[in-house]
């Protein structure tokens, strides 16, 4: 659940690859550091070195893809090599594109969304949650993880896009 300019402020050297030969307890774990103290910027809230694990199981697909991309990448290099202002509009795009305006996305609705998506899923517990988004308080994260809005929001979709989506998730095999 990263805010925008955290992903977009990610370089190659803040995704840690699995370490295999480090022994069994870090096979397929990827690490993340966002706005390392090395680096001299700070988050939005003043904090250095916060750290995420990508490796829920349900989205393991994800980190073969982000294994394919990091070789497309230099050493040091942003890992997602796009303005904000570029970021938007083609967010804007993909939702025009998709008939999704009536569900009013924002890029923003991405960290609305993922935090509330695992807890209706079930993914992760409040405490992980607040963990992966790096909310300090329980009151933050209550802002953020609206999971039953979801329904609402799926509500809004056609029949024809509901049942894109659910042919979409099988492209992301879990386990």
């Amino acid at each position: 659940y990263l805010r925008i300019s955290e992903a977009l402020a990610l370089t190659t050297t803040s995704i840690l690859p699995p370490l295999t030969a480090a022994g069994k307890s870090f096979v397929g774990r990827w690490g993340v550091v966002v706005y390392p103290s090395t680096g001299g910027k700070k988050s939005k809230i003043g904090d250095n070195d916060n750290t995420l694990e990508l490796g829920i199981a349900e989205r393991s697909g994800l980190r073969s893809m982000m294994r394919l991309w990091l070789r497309t990448r230099p050493t040091g290099a942003a890992v997602f090599p796009i303005e904000l202002g570029d970021a938007e509009r083609g967010f804007k795009a993909a939702t025009r594109a998709l008939g999704l305006e009536p569900i009013r996305l924002v890029l923003h609705s991405l960290r609305h969304g993922g935090a509330s998506h695992d807890r209706w899923a079930r993914n992760l517990d409040q405490s992980s949650v607040q963990r992966r988004g790096f909310w300090k308080t329980l009151t933050s994260v209550t802002r953020y993880e609206k999971s039953a809005t979801l329904l609402r929001q799926v509500a809004l979709l056609t029949k024809l896009q509901r049942r894109s989506a659910c042919a979409a998730e099988t492209l992301f095999p879990s386990r």
